[in-house]
């Protein structure tokens, strides 16, 4: 299940705790390290919003995290070694120190051995203007600490309505909360669900979460008459993907998950053959939203699905809502980076 968390990030290096800092790159990567609070915790496909210490600046979903060893400087006190020291502007000597006030012209300096981590989120960072300050996404932490620079929060608390890009913030939300799943081994059947079956919230659970809303998908399918006329019609009744015009065989697949009624609406909507709606449901098939065209998982890249690989998407597929492929799009390529992890 994704989390949801509050990154402080400031413009270039810092210092701050006898820490030189991070070089992050505000619309793009997010950079921390092992003796962060929560740096473990912090995820691919969990949403997060960019602040500094008096805004909001962005909110963007973490696409990769890719980690490394290396060594971190830390600035001290001469006097008692503690790292509790901040540089003076406008005095002299320009550092003291909080801890034991003793004031001081440089630092000393140690390293220490730590995993270096890189979240990024180039693909999805939705700038913030007016409307959102730090002090309102620090009220909505989970357990408050001001001490944090990466902090669980609860982005519903936050009136989105009120914020530049606020909707396009909200569309992130949804598709952290229903996109955010393990890929089924495609070689094995969906097994039942319930209790039995790690009903109970755990890894086992969320694996058979992700199995009830395919079941329920596939499961839906033709009871959605309706939409799928529409979809005959928007793509002349033709499989998006290779053109068949068996029209018996061709189902009506969301574009974003199925959750309400009104998900079904044809510019969330493409005509795939059977098979490759199960595929495109489990992430193993992805549409390129640039070039509008297929791309396979790893796990299905020497099947017998290869064919399709490279094939441009049909007339219809450039009507779909282009929020819902990007977000598609997003969750079948973290799926594609766990495969290979």
């Amino acid at each position: 299940m994704s989390r949801s968390w509050a990154l402080l990030t400031i413009d270039g290096p810092t210092q701050y705790g006898g820490n030189t800092g991070y070089d992050d790159d505000l619309t793009a990567l997010y950079r921390y390290d092992s003796s962060v609070p929560n740096c473990r915790n912090l995820q691919e496909g969990d949403f997060v919003i960019l602040r500094d210490r008096k805004d909001a600046l962005g909110a963007a979903i973490v696409e990769t995290i890719v980690s490394r060893e290396g060594r971190k400087p830390r600035r001290r006190c001469p006097e008692c070694g503690k790292t509790k020291i901040n540089p003076r502007e406008t005095r002299t000597p320009r550092w003291r120190c909080k801890s034991c006030r003793h004031e001081f012209a440089e630092p000393v300096t140690d390293e220490a051995d730590v995993t270096l981590f890189d979240a990024g989120y180039r693909g999805t960072f939705v700038p913030l203007g007016r409307g959102i300050t730090a002090r309102s996404v620090k009220a909505s932490a989970l357990r408050p600490n001001d001490q944090l620079a990466i902090e669980e929060i609860d982005p519903s608390a936050i009136d989105w309505s009120r914020v530049d890009n606020g909707q396009r913030v909200q569309e992130l939300l949804r598709f952290s909360r229903h996109m955010s799943y393990e890929v089924p081994d495609p070689g094995s059947d969906l097994p039942d669900t319930g209790a039995a079956n790690g009903a109970d919230g755990g890894e086992t659970g969320r694996g058979n979460a992700v199995r009830d809303r395919v079941l329920r998908e596939i499961a839906a399918r033709r009871g959605q008459a309706r939409f799928r006329r529409q979809l005959i019609r928007r793509f002349g009744g033709r499989f998006a993907v290779t053109g068949c015009a068996v029209t018996a065989a061709l189902e009506a697949a969301h574009v974003s998950p199925y959750r309400t009624e009104s998900d079904n609406v044809p510019s969330n909507g493409i005509l795939l053959r059977s098979d490759i709606h199960t595929l495109y449901d489990l992430d193993l098939v992805g549409i390129d939203p640039e070039h509008l065209t297929v791309v396979l998982h790893p796990e299905i890249t020497d099947s017998h699905y290869g064919s399709i690989a490279g094939n441009r998407a049909g007339p219809g597929t450039d009507r779909i809502l282009d929020v819902a492929l990007r977000d598609r799009w997003l969750a079948f390529r973290i799926r594609c980076r766990q495969q290979l992890a």
